[in-house]
């Protein structure tokens, strides 16, 4: 089942019925999971463009319709790096950056999970990074995607997040294969829950939703 929601893309806000939902990075960043504060702001644009153009990119190769000749120079190591990643295991996908509102525990969240498909045998979520280094808090964004995420046999938020994998592919800017990283830790869901629910009291209590960078870039 899926939630109807409404999506202004310039303010990278979720609204249901009027209300606005927090999607899962301003959920990382309300429970102090993440910070770019002391990152200098023309980095963090420069940074996010790049991880725009990088998200479409890929996007459109795993949609078999990427024209090589129109790849941004600065883009063209990463998306080698996916590519041959995608093309040596043979992945494909079910959900290609699937955005929707899940709900989990009562309370909604919007998100846009990179892909889902089956890995090894396991159906799987796999966010893309452009990030040289992963970081602790990718563990809690993959868990809520897999809390939340709908699943068409299960309902509750932990069958759903036990059925999943979940992955970040550290795309490397030379083209070298990227790297499937995992997150297997159970307590990432009770982590994920909390953060939720913090971002929820938050705006309950006159929180605004801040614009935030490095939304695909990170």
């Amino acid at each position: 089942m899926t939630i109807p929601f409404q999506f202004d893309e310039s303010l990278h806000v979720y609204k249901v019925d009027g209300m606005v939902v927090p999607g899962v990075t301003r959920v990382i960043d309300h429970a102090g999971l993440t910070s770019f504060e002391n990152v200098r702001e023309d980095i963090l644009e420069r940074r996010s463009k790049l991880g725009t153009i990088v998200h479409a990119c890929t996007h459109f190769f795993d949609e078999g319709d990427l024209d090589w000749m129109t790849v941004a120079e600065e883009a063209k190591g990463y998306v080698d790096s996916w590519a041959n990643l995608v093309t040596e295991l043979g992945l494909k996908w079910q959900r290609i950056e699937f955005q929707c509102v899940g709900e989990i525990d009562g309370m909604k969240v919007g998100m846009r999970p990179d892909r889902e498909g089956f890995i090894f045998g396991r159906l799987s979520i796999v966010d893309l990074k452009i990030s040289r280094q992963a970081e602790p808090w990718h563990a809690i964004q993959t868990a809520l995607y897999a809390l939340g995420l709908p699943h068409p046999m299960l309902t509750t938020p932990m069958a759903r997040f036990m059925a999943r994998d979940r992955y970040i592919a550290k795309l490397d800017e030379h083209g070298k294969k990227a790297k499937l990283i995992p997150y297997r830790a159970r307590n990432d869901a009770d982590v994920g829950r909390s953060a939720l629910a913090i971002s929820h009291w938050k705006l309950s209590h006159g929180k605004k939703i801040e614009p935030l960078e490095l939304e695909v870039a990170a």
